[in-house]
């Protein structure tokens, strides 16, 4: 392993591609391996419960009450129609979605630096816990971060080659990005303000013959999207009424963005000092600081593209934070996935601007490092995951049809726990409550079991008072699945 990264950081390497194709099996490797290990939670389920909808039906309930575009249960709705909804069923688009995002990545480093360049920035997304997390999660995320590299690939291609075909390649994947997720809007303001300043700023020459073919794009763009622009226009005049759960973030929820990109909060000066580098290269290496210490060769046209890549990485991250402060909370760190490629592709620019092949070895051998520690450990895969499956394993086998389960809280337990019930043919009968609604006086039941969120203990509180009315003088068994309690009562 250490000839490899030694050769990988010399930029020494015979076959680029081989190891590459081997980069890109370690990915697909990394996000399947133990996919379903963990149980799907409420989010999970709500895109099943949209996706087994006919395609008409779940675009009309997307309108009504989801808050993203019906694109991916689009594709997840064919997708469990072919291979069911277990849960590595529920998942494996996630996973595709995030392994095409390491090939992508390789080809947006390659237009933009070099190989060597192109492969290290594989290598940290493809063992990237944050990128694996979502890769192995039924949701958008892993979608949105492919549509939004795909997106900045294919506008790159058009940039060099003015045709009919890479006009129609960024057309419709740009597209896509809209149709992805609500971040995707904030990676085309970045590649517009890119265009604006190649144009103004830069005066690059080849950026102002292709501005016709980049506002006939934009054009098309719009008028594809208009159908989704409408629908948001809609959520949006409804959660501005209504309120939204996400808080309003602080510069603390900055730093814990480059936290979860890092893998840990350990590693992330060194992965934030490796970014900066890559971001501030062109400068340092002018300096006579960076001229005894720092590589100085740069690629052609370097300043533009680290300008993009920083427009890349920082504009969902920036524009949320302030739309929060001023208009409407929509800061979410999952969300910033759309941009963070930019971020191991500008690491990787670092790793190769340090000027002694020893220190790039090191610095690479050092974030890999932490990336396979948070890896091995696995609390990248659980963090406070509730473990229905097991709960609903262990009352299978322990209940019977004269025994009642009583799920006491919302959506948050009932959704998940239903799913897993329905897979086991749970024997018992199952009763749902929440705070305001108590159990009925007389109860019949051999045995009463309660299922509850630990973590909320004010949730029916009301309920189990009058459980622990009815059932006196028993005993109580207590079982706990990370933030689910299992509470058996024997009348």
């Amino acid at each position: 392993m250490s000839k490899l990264l030694q050769r990988l950081v010399s930029g020494n390497l015979l076959n680029n591609n081989v190891l590459m194709l081997a980069i890109l099996i370690l990915a697909i490797i990394l996000r399947i391996i133990f996919i379903d290990s963990r149980s799907l939670w409420l989010d999970e389920i709500f895109s099943l419960k949209m996706a087994e909808n006919d395609v008409l039906d779940l675009v009309q309930e997307v309108v009504r009450i989801d808050n993203h575009p019906p694109i991916y249960y689009i594709i997840l709705h064919y997708w469990i129609s072919l291979f069911g909804d277990s849960e590595l069923s529920l998942r494996a688009p996630s996973a595709i979605f995030s392994f095409l995002s390491v090939y992508f990545t390789y080809k947006v480093g390659v237009l933009l630096f070099n190989k060597q360049t192109a492969i290290i920035a594989g290598l940290l997304l493809s063992t990237s816990t944050f990128s694996i997390y979502y890769a192995q999660e039924a949701r958008m995320y892993s979608f949105l971060a492919f549509a939004s590299v795909v997106s900045v690939y294919f506008l790159l291609i058009l940039l060099k080659h003015q045709t009919k075909w890479s006009m129609f390649n960024f057309v419709w994947s740009s597209t896509l990005l809209v149709y992805s997720h609500l971040y995707g809007l904030f990676i085309l303001v970045a590649e517009n303000i890119y265009i604006l300043a190649a144009i103004y700023a830069f005066k690059n020459k080849t950026v102002v013959i292709q501005i016709k073919h980049w506002l006939i794009a934009q054009i098309l763009i719009f008028l594809l999207s208009l159908p989704w622009f409408l629908m948001l226009i809609n959520r949006i005049l409804y959660v501005s009424n209504d309120g939204f759960w996400v808080k309003i973030p602080t510069l603390e929820s900055v730093l814990n963005t480059f936290i979860e990109f890092s893998g840990n909060y350990r590693g992330a000066l060194i992965w934030v000092l490796l970014m900066l580098l890559g971001m501030l290269s062109v400068f340092i290496v002018r300096t006579a600081f960076g001229r005894r210490f720092f590589n100085e060769r740069l690629a052609t046209n370097e300043g533009m593209h680290i300008f993009f890549l920083s427009l890349l990485l920082f504009t969902p991250i920036v524009l949320p934070y302030v739309i929060s402060q001023y208009v409407t909370p929509i800061y979410i760190i999952r969300c910033t996935i759309a941009g963070n490629f930019a971020f191991y592709l500008l690491v990787a620019n670092g790793i190769m601007h340090l000027r002694w092949r020893g220190i790039r070895w090191a610095a690479l051998t050092i974030i890999l490092g932490l990336s396979i520690k948070a890896l091995i450990s696995q609390d990248y895969m659980y963090k406070n995951a509730i473990e229905f499956r097991e709960a609903v394993e262990y009352l299978y086998k322990n209940t019977t049809e004269n025994d009642v389960v009583i799920i006491c809280s919302n959506g948050h337990i009932s959704w998940p726990f239903n799913y897993y019930a329905e897979k086991q043919k749970l024997p018992a009968r199952i009763l749902e409550v929440d705070g305001e609604i108590i159990l009925p006086i007389h109860l019949e039941a051999n045995n009463l079991w309660i299922v509850r969120r630990t973590d909320r203990v004010k949730d029916c509180q009301q309920s189990l008072d009058l459980i622990g009315s009815q059932f006196v003088g028993v005993e109580r068994k207590e079982l706990f699945y990370r933030n689910l309690g299992v509470t058996e009562f024997g009348k």
